[in-house]
């Protein structure tokens, strides 16, 4: 099974709320905002998952991502047992503008 049973961002809350059927997210962060980590858990505990193409364990925190002013878009795949079964779900994090 290549589904994440929860997907939790360091900074801001998920819009829609998390759900394993959704695979399209925003999250709006302040400009003070300038990184975020992305925790995926995996359904399966067999399957593995990769943030923008580097390997999660899943249910730990991937490395700081750093956002720049605007939107920025982070792939989540996971990737079933059998190597080729895979799911994505792409959260899009927009970091505001200063208000300097």
């Amino acid at each position: 099974m290549a589904t994440l049973s929860n997907l939790a961002l360091s900074s801001g809350p998920l819009a829609p709320t998390f759900d394993s059927a959704v695979t399209s997210y925003t999250a709006a962060v302040s400009n003070a905002t300038s990184s975020i980590t992305v925790t995926p858990t995996v359904t399966d505990g067999t399957a593995t998952v990769t943030v923008n193409g580097t390997t999660v364990s899943s249910g730990s925190a991937s490395g700081a991502i750093s956002l720049r002013v605007g939107s920025n878009t982070i792939t989540t795949v996971v990737t079933a047992a059998d190597g080729t079964t895979t799911q994505s779900y792409t959260l899009t994090v927009t970091r505001a503008a200063s208000t300097v």
